[in-house]
């Protein structure tokens, strides 16, 4: 995982930041719906890169555990290329980066797998979860080639 850019103060919420999105992969990669959705708050709101709206941390793991039993079964997560980190206050952090599942069988993601999200972070009685998402794919424009985001 790339390393994000930080001043001393906000050191320990950057390591507790990367260590969610570090837990959130492996649930992902292991296809735990529920473990995914522990990263979330309770009133999250989840955009997929289909246009899906999920509504807090409950919807958010039944979704994925459907996804992870189904289209997404055996997928791998290569997240958070590039991420650029913005505290906006000491309790909300905004994270925009590049990603994408690879699919079973895959070595790497397809550059139609490639997306682009904003992830915002809230902090609550000194924990980091994710409050919202955003995902969408990486499409170039009529006669612009295609490729990876950032």
């Amino acid at each position: 995982m790339a390393q994000f850019q930080s001043d001393s103060n906000e050191a320990k919420d950057i390591e507790d930041i990367q260590s969610l999105l570090k837990q959130l992969i492996g649930y992902w990669n292991n296809g735990d719906g529920q473990g995914y959705g522990t990263c979330f708050t309770e009133d999250a709101d989840y955009v997929d890169v289909m246009g899906t709206h999920s509504k807090g941390a409950i919807a958010i793991a039944k979704l994925h555990q459907f996804l992870f039993t189904g289209p997404l079964k055996g997928s791998q997560l290569e997240g958070y290329r590039e991420p650029r980190l913005e505290f906006l206050s000491p309790t909300v952090a905004l994270l925009i980066s590049g990603g994408a599942s690879r699919l079973d069988g895959q070595e790497v993601a397809s550059d139609d797998r490639q997306s682009i999200n904003t992830t915002v972070f809230v902090k609550n009685n000194g924990q980091w979860l994710i409050r919202a998402f955003q995902n969408n794919r990486v499409t170039p424009f009529p006669g612009k080639p295609a490729g990876r985001p950032m």
